[in-house]
């Protein structure tokens, strides 16, 4: 909740004045609007199920053991900039 997001500085510093960073800050290399968003609600309702956490974790550590597809992946999605919110106007 709040207090824990609060207390783990997860988006904001817990001192205003500390420019410090925030786990997002350190956490985040997105490249789009939608990738930021989806990390943002990943830290904020994180995985339950062991079974779901071994597979978002085999599948980011894929990305990582294989740079030039990340690199490929990363230059695909760069020009959609906001998908969700074009498809959003659509619906």
């Amino acid at each position: 909740g709040p207090v824990v997001e609060r207390s783990l500085e997860l988006f904001q510093p817990a001192n205003p004045d500390y420019r410090g960073k925030t786990l997002l800050d350190v956490l985040d290399e997105t490249l789009t609007p939608m990738g930021g968003r989806l990390l943002r609600r990943w830290l904020r309702s994180p995985l339950l199920s062991l079974a779901a956490v071994v597979e978002r974790h085999e599948a980011v550590g894929e990305l990582v053991n294989r740079p030039a597809i990340l690199e490929a992946l990363r230059a695909a999605l760069s020009p959609f900039r906001d998908l969700e919110r074009l498809a959003a106007r659509f619906s």
